[in-house]
């Protein structure tokens, strides 16, 4: 009879023990790592559009020396924000930098209005 009891309290404490790990986890999210960035955006042919300095801190990305910032939202493999609620721009880590899209808002993603854009440390 004894050993039924220590094997209930087993199973029950390691029942117990994956709940607690189970709800601890929690939805897995990365972030833009905070620091000084060259932001580039590029042609559907490779060229590059336009380039400037951006600083990350935090959640918030600051524009080539401007005191306004955006929120950066994390995502589980980088981050987005939204210019102007009119541009979307996602990235995801790549290499020791982000890569990613940027297109309008509220319109599907096609090869018309998207550009791609990285995110390189300086």
């Amino acid at each position: 009879m004894r050993s039924k009891a220590m094997i209930a309290a087993l199973v029950a404490s390691a029942a117990v023990t994956t709940g607690s790990l189970a709800v601890g986890a929690g939805a897995a999210s990365a972030q833009i790592a905070s620091g000084h960035y060259t932001y580039t955006m590029y042609y559907p042919d490779g060229a590059t559009v336009i380039s400037y300095p951006v600083i990350v801190r935090g959640d918030r990305i600051y524009l080539s020396g401007q005191r306004s910032w955006h929120d950066i939202v994390p995502t589980k493999r980088g981050g987005a924000y939204t210019l102007e609620d009119l541009t979307r721009y996602n990235f995801w880590r790549s290499g020791n930098g982000y890569v990613g899209k940027a297109y309008i808002w509220r319109i599907p993603p096609s090869p018309s209005v998207t550009s791609r854009v990285t995110l390189t440390p300086r």
